[in-house]
Parts: C-alpha cells; sequence; structure tokens
C-alpha cells in the first residue's frame, strides 16, 4: 500500500534556516508525488545551545510537541521523516517499492505500533516476512509510522529536557510494539547535522553497516 494512503497525515521535520534541505526533501518527495502529503513542522533549533549532549533536547520538544498536536487533532495513523530521509535506490529493491510492500505486509501484524522505515537495530532481532523485522531496540526516527495508541505513550510517559534523546528513549521501550523494515528503504543523507550531538548526519553507509551486522548474525542463528 503507498505511504500516503496507509497513513492518514505525513509530517517532515525542518529548521526554518535550512532551506537547503527544505528544498533537497520536497524535491525527494516530489518523485514519488508525496509533496503535498508531507506538511512541514518548524524544528527548535539549538543553534545557541552550547553543550552538545542538550541538542538532542531540541530534536526531542520538536517531537514532542508534534506528537501532542497530532494526538489532539484525533489522527489514529501518521508519519513523521526528518528533512535528510530519502528513498534508498541503490539495494535489490527500490525504496519507495520496499515501504510500499512493507506497508502491505504490516497488516499481518496487528500488534504494531512503529513501522522504523530506516534505522539501526541494536542486538536481537526476528525476520518476520520478507520486508519486516521485529526489532524492540532502534536507534534513530528520521522515518517512521506510528499509531495513536504509541503517540498516547510518548505523551504520558516522556519528558522533554529531561530524559535522554528520543530515540533512544524509545528503543528501550521494548513493550512498544516496532517493526523495522529490511532490507533498507530510507536512510539519512551525509551532511551536516543541527540536531545531533555528533554534528552529522549518520549517512547510508552506517545503515548499511547496521544492517549488515543483522543479516549475519541471522545466519549464525539459522546455522545453529
Amino acid at each position: 500500500m503507498k505511504i500516503n494512503e496507509f497513513f492518514e497525515k505525513g509530517y517532515y521535520i525542518n529548521l526554518d534556516r535550512r532551506t537547503d534541505r527544505r528544498i533537497e526533501f520536497e524535491s525527494e518527495m516530489e518523485k514519488y508525488g508525496l509533496k503535498d502529503f508531507f506538511e512541514r513542522v518548524s524544528a527548535d533549533d539549538s543553534i545557541v545551545e552550547p553543550d552538545p549532549i542538550r541538542k538532542h533536547y531540541y530534536c526531542a520538544s520538536t517531537f514532542f510537541k508534534l506528537f501532542k498536536r497530532i494526538y489532539d487533532e484525533g489522527y489514529e495513523r501518521v508519519t513523521i521523516f526528518e528533512d535528510d530521509a530519502y528513498f534508498y535506490d541503490d539495494g535489490p529493491i527500490k525504496g519507495y517499492d520496499l515501504v510500499t510492500n512493507a506497508l502491505d505486509e504490516i497488516s499481518n501484524f496487528p500488534d504494531w505500533d512503529m513501522i522504523y522505515f530506516g534505522g539501526h537495530p541494536i542486538r536481537e532481532v526476528d525476520i518476520v516476512s520478507k520486508t519486516l523485522m521485529d526489532a524492540p531496540t532502534i536507534l534513530t526516527l528520521h522515518a517512521v509510522g506510528y499509531t495513536r495508541k504509541s503517540i498516547k505513550r510518548i505523551i504520558d510517559e516522556y519528558v522533554p529536557f529531561q530524559d535522554c534523546a528520543i530515540d533512544g528513549w524509545l528503543g528501550q521501550r521494548h513493550d512498544i510494539k516496532k517493526y523495522l523494515v529490511y532490507p533498507i528503504a530510507i536512510p539519512q543523507r551525509d551532511g551536516k547535522s543541527d540536531l545531533d550531538a555528533s554534528g552529522n548526519s549518520v549517512g547510508v553507509q552506517i545503515f548499511k553497516s547496521s544492517y549488515e551486522v543483522v543479516k549475519k548474525n541471522d545466519l549464525t542463528n539459522e546455522e545453529n
């Protein structure tokens, strides 16, 4: 199912001063007829924050305010991208097609709370279908679909500017049911990050490395 048919609403997060990323993201989505589906959300800016760790809090604050808005507006299923997300076309299946296939398959797993279109799986995973992994611990939130249930959980329990980075916080909530699209469908572009403590987006090579570890672990488990 197409992303704009499966989800009621799409959003992308972008800093006002990063017009370059806004243009890049909207150009990418326009290729797939999704430009009008994604509403731009102005990100809280950490430019005056000297502490690189605390920069994560501004990212979390942006997400948290958006989650509250989504919940108040009554949506059941939404997707949120960051402005460095793009469809990966150098794998065996084009990223857009992989997302479409994964959204067809997620209907077989009605327990899902979040579906990650790209991410860094940590520790144990189970490959449960042609395009999906059951992955309790995942880092990054640059391209994720959410149910209303998962958003309510975040609103009730997460505290911006107090708890850890929001992707790490969610990654440690193993009772929030997470599925990761497999192989990689949407990574992040290489470049400067204004919200990440490292100062840089991780880039596709790091994503590919994460997936390769999972692939090796899965083969090892099959042999045992």
